[in-house]
């Protein structure tokens, strides 16, 4: 998902938080063990902040 570009306007979050969610959160369980429809992932800014 990475694209040349290295400071894309980020239109898809997801391909590109999930990396960064396992090091800020480390409590909880990275996001490939969670469904896809998981509220954590569909919504990331809910649980960031």
């Amino acid at each position: 998902f990475c694209h040349s570009d290295p400071t894309p306007p980020t239109p898809d979050p997801l391909p590109h938080r999930p990396p960064s969610i396992q090091i800020r959160s480390r409590s909880l369980p990275p996001p490939a063990s969670l469904p896809p429809s998981s509220p954590l992932i569909c919504r990331p800014p809910l649980w960031w902040s």
